[in-house]
Formats: structure tokens, sequence, C-alpha cells
């Protein structure tokens, strides 16, 4: 695959309109990296692959959604399991309130977690671009902003703090500081710490 993917979006097909109105609005938004969308009829082993490459899951819950979770070959499912097991920012969106923790009496134990998981409502309506908006600044920008490992980060700011000592011992106390908050202030707008 050419392309690396940040974000993967999956759905079942009543949520495929709403995934796809997200993407759009993400992209839109200048989300940083490739956002996919996975709907319903892809082959799963694509999108597993994507899913170890990506560093967000939005599941779009929608009021059946997770009614075929119950069975281990569900497509939902897998990926649900693959993108706990990577470890990724996982953000389950429920639709103008539309899902309403309608999970089947036999629901997997390992899928426990979702009943917990807090879930983001997305209004569909003259408010959607607002909350589209406001999901990518809290839960979106904070996990692509750091690209960087925090080690690198560490070392950079270590360095930076080395730097700046040794300009003001050595040539003026302010300009010392200067250069650090001048440097710091950067690295922020440039979401390097």
């Amino acid at each position: 695959m050419s392309s690396e993917y940040s974000i993967i979006i999956t759905c079942n097909a009543e949520g495929m309109n709403v995934a796809r109105a997200i993407k759009q609005q993400l992209e839109l938004n200048n989300v940083r990296g490739n956002v996919f969308f996975e709907y319903g009829n892809m082959d799963v082993q694509r999108t597993l692959s994507v899913i170890d490459r990506a560093k967000i899951f939005i599941c779009i819950l929608t009021r059946d959604s997770m009614m075929g979770c119950a069975s281990p070959s569900d497509r939902l499912r897998r990926e649900i399991i693959q993108a706990k097991n990577r470890k990724l920012k996982m953000i389950f969106i429920n639709p103008d309130g539309e899902f309403r923790n309608e999970f089947p009496e036999d629901f997997p134990e390992e899928l426990d977690f979702v009943r917990k998981t807090h879930q983001i409502t997305i209004h569909m309506d003259s408010s959607f671009e607002r909350d589209i908006a406001g999901m990518k600044e809290t839960e979106i920008e904070q996990v692509l902003r750091h690209g960087l490992s925090g080690d690198v980060v560490g070392f950079i700011y270590l360095t930076l703090l080395i730097v700046s000592l040794n300009v003001g011992f050595n040539y003026a106390w302010w300009a010392g500081v200067l250069l650090f908050l001048g440097a710091s202030y950067l690295m922020s707008k440039l979401h390097i710490m």
C-alpha cells in the first residue's frame, strides 16, 4: 500500500454515510495524515493491515452495530480487537445519540471495555462541522501531533536547555532565556512537544 494512514474510520453498513461525512470533514479541517474509511465489503485483511499502521481508530456506533460482535468471525469485532491490541487511540462515535448501549446478551468478554468507553455524540445537523472540529482538537490532534517519540523529544529539549544555559553563561543571561523560550514556543507551534 503506498499511503500510510493515521486514522481509520470503521462502521457497519448503517453507519457508512456518517463515516463518509466524518472522513470528508476531517480532511476539510486539514487533519494531519491520511484518513482511511473502511466500508463493510472491503477485504478484512487489508483493513487489519491498515489498523497495524494507524494511530487512531474511529468506530461509528449505530443502533445495531454491536449485535454482530457476538460472532468470533465478525468483521467489526476483529477490527476493534486489533485496534485494542495495537493500543490505538480508540474513539467511539454515537451519531445523534442513536446508539443506546444495545449489546447482545452473548457479547464477548474481550470487548467488554466498549461498554465502559466514553462515546462522543456527533450531531448530524447544523452543528456537525463544530462537533467534528471539537473532536479533532480534543481527541485527534493531541495523538497525531506527537510524531516524534518521547525519547527524541526529550533529547531535543535537553539539548535546547544545554545550549540556552551555555549562551546565558557565556554571553548574557537574558539571551539564554530568550533562546530557550523562543525555541520552546517554536517547538510547540510545530507540534514537536
